[in-house]
This record gives C-alpha cells, structure tokens and sequence, in this order.
C-alpha cells in the first residue's frame, strides 16, 4: 500500500505523521520545535520521520509545511517564527531519505486541507487564514489555490500613530506586544486570555485594539478577495468562547468559518499536496 509523509513544521510544534492513499493517518508524531538552531531544527524533522517506522518501499514521497515563504524551487530563506535562516530542508531530507520532498508554506498547506476535503469543499472560493505564533492565508478558488498569501501576516497597519506588522500585534505572540503597549506585562497569549476572562481592564482594552486589528484585516480579505468563506484556525481560536461574539460583530456581514480539521488541517493539507504533486 503507498504511503505518504506529511509534516506540519510550526513554529510551537512539529506535527509528523505517516498517511495512507485516502488521507487517513497511520501513525503521528508531535514534538515542541526547537528554536533558534538550523542544525538542530533539520535533525529533529529527520528524527520525527524516523519515528514512524516506515516501509520505505511504500513511501512515495514526504511532503512538508513550513512557516515562510517558500521559493518555486522549494527555498527557504527564513522561517522567522522559528529563527533560523536559509534552510536546506528540501535537499536535506532528499539527502536522508532519497525520496521526492515538497515544500510549501503552511497556510498554503491548511488551505488545500479545508478548501478541498474540509468546510470549504462545497464553497467556490474560500480565504484560508491561520492566527497562531504568526498570521498566514491563501485564496482557494474552484478548489485551487489561486493566492497564497502567507505574508499577509506581514501587512502594515497603524496603532497609537505609529506602523506595525500586522503578525507583530495580532498574532498569538504579537498579542504579548499589544499588551504591553496597554500597560499589561504577560508572557503569553493564554496568559493575555486568562486576564480577559478575570475581566482586568488592561486585558480588556488590549482585546478592543486586537479586535480593531482583526477587523481591518478581516474587511481587507473580504474586499481583495471577496471570497465566499473565511476560515479560521490557529491556536488563539481556542479561546474564541472570549471573543468571537464582539468579532461577528464588527464583520456582520462576513461568513465566518472554522477549519473542520482545527490544529491538523496543516498536516492533513501536506499529505493532499503530497499526493497532488506525485499525481502530476
């Protein structure tokens, strides 16, 4: 039986699993991402692979996820959520494993995902976009990825009279920033949530201005692209119980979605990239 491996490499986790032809997972491996270190990073993604055991003769080829852009010819300059730059990836798993490796961002990946086998596979157009350590999207249109948009994260918007990237205050690590720009000082987006739901007025302003951010980004997707669906997912999405009513709020009008495969749609999205490329 032909198998594939996908990998989601984000910049909290790495999500490893070996796939059959009809997506279904055989075996999974998660691991924290180690930080800051190429060769420690490439190492790691060999030995995730080498945890699912597989028959090697059945492995048609490993496809892999990443949170950058990448180049037509599979380069990666920087995964600046990771902090590692110029990154073999592609040639270093050829070199380990002599089997075709594809790599592609990871918006990219989840938006396959979703706008193919998931919540969007009934939608002629759909705007896949991830908030999590860092923010990513792409267009899905008539089931193809039209636009990818992984640096839609890196946007300039305007707070308090000066410019940001958007991924700098928005994200799940921008909203530390945020925070400490409202006078909050915590170390993490669970952290910032946990004060949202004590109701500490810090916490609450800084939400208003998240908030605001969201809005802009979501009504510049909504005008770019005009698609019929935005799908959401990404780790801040867990504590959308504390938010997500003040949100369809200020987008009445948008057709709000949450990825049915939740923090697997990239992995799931690898393995169909996987299969596509192979087919072709």
């Amino acid at each position: 039986m032909k198998q594939l491996i996908a990998i989601d490499l984000g910049g909290t986790n790495i999500r490893t699993a070996l796939f059959d032809a009809s997506r279904k997972p055989i075996r999974t491996v998660y691991q924290p991402t180690k930080i800051g270190h190429l060769e420690s990073l490439l190492h790691q993604v060999k030995e995730t692979i080498l945890q699912l055991e597989p028959i090697w003769d059945d492995v048609l080829a490993i496809a892999i996820g990443v949170p950058g852009r990448v180049s037509g010819t599979g380069k990666i300059d920087v995964l600046p959520n990771i902090n590692v730059f110029n990154v073999p990836l592609q040639q270093y798993l050829f070199d380990a494993f002599k089997k075709p490796v594809y790599v592609e961002n990871d918006a990219v990946m989840a938006s396959i995902a979703e706008g193919n086998l998931g919540i969007g596979k009934h939608a002629s157009s759909s705007f896949f976009l991830t908030i999590s350590t860092g923010i990513g999207g792409a267009f899905i249109s008539n089931h193809k990825v039209k636009i990818a948009s992984e640096e839609i994260g890196h946007m300039l918007v305007s707070f308090n009279d000066q410019f940001y990237e958007l991924e700098s205050l928005a994200s799940g690590n921008g909203i530390v920033r945020l925070a400490s720009l409202h006078g909050l000082q915590i170390n993490s987006a669970i952290e910032f949530f946990n004060a949202v739901s004590r109701q500490e007025p810090f916490a609450l302003s800084t939400l208003a201005s998240w908030l605001n951010l969201l809005e802009t980004l979501f009504r510049f997707i909504q005008t770019t692209f005009e698609p019929e669906m935005i799908i959401l997912t990404g780790g801040v999405l867990k504590s959308k119980h504390l938010f997500l009513d003040q949100l369809k709020e200020r987008v009445p009008n948008l057709n709000l979605q949450f990825a049915q495969f939740g923090q697997d749609a990239g992995l799931i999205g690898a393995a169909e990239f996987g299969y596509m490329q192979h087919q072709n």
